[in-house]
């Protein structure tokens, strides 16, 4: 007999016609080797500085995420395997940092301090042997050194390693092979308890396949662009551009937006920040007055024509245009054409459904549901009760209907299998007003 999980709720969208922990914590995928887990969280600035530097892709995000008020009470950096370049800075003799290598089991650190090398060829020669010739680190990691650049990869999968306090006299740079489905399974397997997906690779393959990925779990992806392409007008069906390949997918969970300045600010985060703290379903994701500069033609530097903002909307892409003096987000749909706020608040009330039932059905301690009218209300009172909670956020209006036929209806063979499966519910969604056009008329004499 096949596995039958407790409680199978399935909702679906019928917008053409008719919580949980995680649902507000957003999550950055970065490549790099500041610690040794896949996802570590961070609940202030101040907490992130003492892991990422400052210059960091990681910590940028961080205080993206964290720059309107209210702000997510955690934010999650997911670490994407790399091989990391130690580059020593030209004319340096000097360098140090502390290097930590892990099998799995054990964790070695390696304080590395080298002074009066020759140039900097030979700090970075210096620090490779310092490395390899640890008797503990040594055999978990291969470091090299080439004209003044030191290479760290680890020996094999099950070791990793990682770096901290790096003097002003190092650089560092990561490259990683890992695609996104690994990243993403890598991530789901040791903390999963997050919604919003953002990553630093903006490349057209990478948000492609990341949002392919993202497309079968109940998550929700943002990223940003600045290709020159999707400005232009978008050839639906045969777009060229990363935004504009999106919506031919026509993604339920993939929301692109705009920006000049994407690969070195990451608005995205800023933006999943700033709505990510409500409840889902409870707010609208246009409108909104964000710390992000309005978007630039990359080749002129002038701000978008209304041409270049029709065509990002062709794309259901969001960007940032000045309003009434107002830096204001504009365009909350996802790659579908659904809103944002309707895929987020159906998500959630899916598992909210879903943890109040297993929480019925197993919280029955000296008792049991009774396969009767008695126990099929119990049932009915459980969906009412998280219904009303979307009421009051504003998701659906209280209007919806409920079906939960009585025990004479109820077919034997789910008697005998102890399943109801007869219940369903109907709910209209509320929305949001978005636009507004008045008219009015002008006389001397009304």
């Amino acid at each position: 007999m096949a596995y039958q999980d407790i409680a199978n709720i399935n909702i679906s969208l019928q917008t053409s016609g008719v919580t949980s922990i995680g649902f507000g914590t957003p999550l950055f995928i970065t490549s790099s080797r500041y610690f040794p887990e896949r996802v570590r969280s961070y609940s202030s600035i101040t907490e992130a500085a003492e892991d990422l530097p400052t210059s960091s892709n990681a910590y940028k995000a961080v205080a993206a995420f964290l720059s309107n008020t209210p702000s997510p009470s955690v934010v999650k950096i997911g670490r994407r395997e790399a091989d990391l370049e130690l580059t020593v800075l030209t004319g340096s003799t000097s360098a140090s940092l502390t290097f930590y290598a892990s099998d799995g089991t054990d964790t070695f650190a390696l304080p590395v301090n080298i002074t009066s090398a020759a140039d900097a060829s030979a700090v970075a020669t210096a620090i490779a042997a310092a490395i390899e010739g640890d008797s503990d680190i040594g055999a978990l990691v291969v470091a090299t050194a080439s004209s003044g650049t030191v290479s760290v990869d680890v020996a094999n999968s099950n070791y990793t390693f990682w770096v901290k306090n790096l003097s002003s006299s190092l650089s560092e740079e990561y490259t990683s092979t890992e695609t996104a489905s690994e990243v993403m399974a890598a991530l789901d397997a040791e903390d999963s308890d997050f919604y919003f997906v953002t990553a630093d690779d903006h490349t057209q393959t990478f948000v492609l396949a990341l949002a392919a990925d993202v497309e079968a779990r109940t998550k929700m992806y943002f990223f940003s662009s600045q290709e020159q392409a999707s400005i232009a007008t978008y050839n639906e069906g045969a777009a060229t551009d990363t935004l504009g390949k999106i919506a031919d997918v026509g993604y339920n969970r993939t929301k692109g937006m705009f920006s000049d300045v994407a690969d070195t600010t990451f608005p995205e985060c800023v933006y999943v920040g700033y709505n990510s703290v409500f409840d889902a379903g409870s707010v609208a994701w246009s409108n909104l007055q964000l710390t992000i500069a309005p978007a630039k033609d990359p080749l002129t530097g002038a701000v978008l024509s209304t041409t270049q903002k029709s065509n990002l909307n062709d794309r259901k892409a969001a960007y940032v245009e000045k309003k009434g003096g107002l830096n204001v987000l504009r365009g909350g749909k996802v790659a579908s054409g659904e809103y944002i706020d309707v895929i987020r608040g159906r998500d959630n009330l899916d598992v909210d459904l879903d943890t109040a039932y297993t929480n019925l059905l197993v919280n029955q301690q000296g008792s049991k549901i009774p396969y009767n009218d008695t126990g099929i209300s119990k049932l009915e009172a459980t969906c009412k009760g998280i219904l009303n909670l979307y009421v009051n956020r504003g998701f659906i209006n209280s209007n919806y209907i409920l079906n939960f036929p009585k025990s004479d209806a109820i077919p034997l063979v789910d008697k005998q299998a102890r399943i109801y499966r007869q219940g369903s519910f109907q709910a209209e969604l509320t929305g949001a007003i978005l636009f507004v056009e008045l008219t009015g008329t002008l006389s001397l004499d009304l």
